[in-house]
């Protein structure tokens, strides 16, 4: 028996059902304690198999590309590319001093909108 077509099988099956939902369950929970290990494995195989299938039938019905073996690949290097780059934006975000500054100017927004009753703390002209 040989091994190669069997290792091939292997590495398609992980690469569709697992590493773009993999990516894509790090980009919605960035930290490391938001899911378990099992719920991350179990959203993964979801994730993978509804982006996979949007990604494909979003390239051959509204780009005009024929599906052929090396399309769902580039596709799906796609997808998981997305997935990392939003993980890490996120990531960046969080340690950023604008997510600081932001919570900051929507809590004095919300501050003043308490304050000033009905009207959301602006000053009526009379």
């Amino acid at each position: 028996m040989d091994l190669i077509p069997i290792l091939r099988v292997i590495g398609g099956y992980i690469l569709v059902l697992f590493i773009p939902g993999f990516a894509l369950t790090w980009a919605f929970y960035p930290r490391r304690g938001d899911l378990g290990r099992v719920e991350r494995v179990a959203l993964s195989f979801v994730f993978s198999i509804l982006s996979v299938m949007l990604a494909v039938l979003a390239t051959d019905i509204v780009g005009g590309f024929n599906v052929t073996p090396l399309g769902i690949v580039v596709t799906i290097a796609v997808v998981t590319a997305i997935g990392v780059l939003a993980w890490a934006a996120r990531v960046a975000f969080d340690r950023s001093t604008l997510k600081a500054w932001i919570a900051g100017m929507l809590g004095a927004r919300s501050e003043k909108a308490e304050k000033g009753g009905k009207d959301g703390g602006r000053e009526r002209d009379l």
